[in-house]
């Protein structure tokens, strides 16, 4: 039983999930600290909105791979 568990609960790598947060540095071009990563487009935008609360006029990006999905300020990659 706790194979089975481990197989299904363990916790996903980042890289796996193709929704992430960032908040970019000050210039905008490299990326300061990872929010969120989620397989969720839902709660991708759900943590891009809280973090645009929580990061106010910072630099907040959500992407999915290499697609920019939302941005603050005037930078987008």
């Amino acid at each position: 039983m706790a194979e089975l568990a481990a197989k299904f609960l363990r916790p996903a790598e980042s890289d796996d999930l193709p929704y992430r947060v960032e908040l970019r540095d000050a210039s905008g071009a490299g990326v300061a600290r990872l929010l969120a990563a989620c397989h969720s487009p839902a709660l991708g935008y759900t943590s891009y909105y809280a973090a645009l609360r929580e990061f106010f006029g910072q630099h907040v990006t959500l992407s999915e791979g290499d697609r920019l999905l939302a941005a603050t300020g005037a930078q987008r990659r």
